[in-house]
């Protein structure tokens, strides 16, 4: 006799479900990267096209973010959700057959298209499946999945392609996404997206409501992008070259540099554990919770450039400004999807996101800038002021969505 769950056992299982599908996501972009020592052997590639492997992905994923939320909106976000992450790990494990440079471009494109999918499709499927009072939470574990699965891929890949060489490495992370998606297809009743009702709810919206790609040039969903862009900006910047700015301002050595990105890494799952609960207990109050994380996180980095304490106070901000930011994450969805319109969750999503994409391509020049220039010890306040920019810029977009 089949068992019915509660709503709460229902909400568990599909937040389970699509956190699953988001920790795959996160754990391909750094299964191939984390192969690249062992590819520069095999296959006779400089670290310099290695990189442009990895950029080819990125590129490919922004760009087809927000015609995925289109496709979302039409068709549902299920079986966008299943081609997605079925196209992602079919493109992986078939780099390990991989006989050439160009093969593995194109291969890494098309891993970035499937990958393009996780955004709106996710957060279509949460809003319209899970409770409302469990929002919170349901946006915390699935930005928790991620977090593990950037954890999970360079010690778990580096030890697989050590033992049995990068090809078999990557060629069995990629039949584990297939074997998984074939879980899911089998299993499909278990995640309802609610596709048919939504364009229902849609029919029946105001006519005044911009159609199509016209919602996307909202004033308020512009700023949403800009504040994706900033925060982006902000965290790419911090995560990749804090190492080599205290390495050369701070005169730390390499590990003890490290360390202090750890405490940043360690910080933010926490944060969103906390702040999924935090977002729940006060929805009234997401657009302050976002603002508030974000900008104590910004402050958290200023002594980091104004004072350069010693290790263990560098640790500790580093931490905090991790925790402050993972707090604001599960709130901060939340307010993108009170303003979304009815029946545009995928597209929106989806374009708003691709911001990310194009604050991690903005960041990385600039960074890199500021420590040619010997500036290193700077980067920290650049860091601050684009997360801060980006907290005025979640709490302005918010006031102009619910303003009379």
């Amino acid at each position: 006799m089949a068992t019915t769950l509660s709503p709460a056992g229902r909400d568990a299982r599909i937040i389970g479900i699509i956190s699953v599908g988001h920790l795959f996501s996160h754990f391909y972009q750094l299964a191939l990267p984390s192969m690249f020592p062992l590819m520069t052997v095999d296959m006779g590639l400089s670290y310099s096209q290695l990189g442009i492997v990895a950029a080819a992905f990125y590129v490919a994923s922004g760009l087809s973010q927000t015609p995925a939320g289109f496709l979302v909106d039409r068709i549902g976000a299920r079986p966008v959700l299943f081609g997605g992450l079925g196209l992602l790990a079919a493109s992986v494990a078939l780099m390990g057959f991989a006989p050439n440079y160009p093969v593995l471009i194109l291969l890494a494109m098309l891993a970035g298209l499937g990958n393009s999918v996780f955004h709106p499709a996710d957060y279509s499927l949460m809003n319209s499946a899970v409770s409302a009072e469990r929002m919170g939470r349901a946006y915390s574990a699935h930005s928790i999945a991620g977090h593990i699965g950037f954890a999970l891929a360079p010690p778990v890949m580096i030890l697989i392609g050590t033992t049995v060489g990068w090809r078999s490495a990557i060629l069995a992370a990629g039949l584990v996404g297939v074997v998984l998606v074939l879980g899911l297809i089998a299993g499909r009743e278990a995640l309802q997206d609610g596709h048919r009702e939504r364009r229902e709810a849609a029919a029946d919206a105001p006519d005044e409501a911009p159609k199509g790609a016209g919602i996307l040039m909202q004033p308020t969903i512009i700023l949403f992008f800009l504040f994706f862009l900033t925060m982006a900006a902000g965290l790419i910047g911090l995560q990749g070259f804090t190492a080599a700015a205290l390495a050369s301002s701070a005169g730390l050595d390499l590990a003890a540099a490290s360390a202090a990105v750890t405490c940043f890494l360690v910080g933010v799952p926490a944060g969103v554990f906390f702040g999924g609960i935090v977002a729940d207990r006060n929805p009234a109050s997401h657009d302050a919770i976002a603002f508030g994380g974000l900008t104590a996180g910004a402050l958290a980095l200023l002594p980091v450039s104004l004072l350069m304490p010693g290790s263990w106070a560098l640790f500790g901000l580093f931490l905090a400004a991790g925790l402050f930011f993972g707090i604001s994450l599960p709130s901060r969805d939340l307010v993108i999807r009170a303003a979304a319109p009815k029946g545009a969750m995928g597209r929106v999503f989806g374009f708003v996101y691709s911001g990310l994409d194009a604050g991690c391509a903005l960041a990385p020049p600039l960074f890199g800038l500021f420590i040619d220039l010997g500036l290193g010890r700077w980067i920290f306040l650049l860091a601050a002021g684009f997360i801060f920019v980006s907290a005025l810029l979640i709490r302005f977009s918010h006031r102009r969505a619910h303003r009379p």
